[in-house]
């Protein structure tokens, strides 16, 4: 199989956010078939979708992939499982809530695709401001749904955008 690079969105609002970020990003390059390119600086943004106390560090990696979608996306839930994330019930989604880690696959290589498991690209990346500032920082003219990432931050409200600021300090290490 070809090598794909991507994008996939980190976040996380409980516990140690940082470490929780970081941990990932290091399970992610000890996954076979799976290179960590680059990683965004740090974003802190509230929830999304649902009410919380708890805001969410952000950030997006860059990697490339060699394999089918679906894998990475089993792996992506291997790797929120370990870091303490356990999805409700038999369904992938059943609504919003606080989490130590979350990993989506915002865009793969070109790959669109549609399944009960995984739409690919992210069907929701390009309206929020908390996938669009990082992945801006790595592919800023990355097609999204027609338009290119810089444009659809662009077009968002100011105050969406603003709501999602830099974190201080040092960012996340690729291994």
């Amino acid at each position: 199989m070809e090598i794909l690079r991507g994008y996939i969105g980190l976040g996380s609002n409980l516990g140690d956010r940082m470490l929780n970020l970081q941990r990932a990003v290091e399970m992610m390059a000890a996954t076979a078939r799976l290179d960590v390119v680059g990683v965004s600086s740090v974003y802190q943004s509230p929830p999304w979708g649902y009410q919380s106390e708890n805001d969410y560090y952000n950030a997006v990696a860059t990697v490339d992939w060699d394999g089918p979608p679906l894998r990475l996306l089993e792996h992506c839930y291997r790797i929120e499982a370990a870091l303490g994330r356990h999805r409700a019930g038999q369904s992938d989604y059943d609504g919003y809530r606080d989490r130590t880690v979350d990993l989506d696959i915002i865009w793969l290589d070109g790959i669109e695709t549609e399944s009960d498991r995984l739409i690919l690209p992210h069907p929701s990346a390009h309206r929020r401001a908390f996938v669009l500032v990082p992945l801006i920082e790595l592919a800023p003219r990355l097609e999204l749904h027609g338009h290119s990432a810089e444009h659809w931050r662009a077009e968002m409200d100011a105050a969406d955008a603003s709501a999602v600021t830099l974190v201080d300090g040092p960012g996340l290490l690729v291994s």
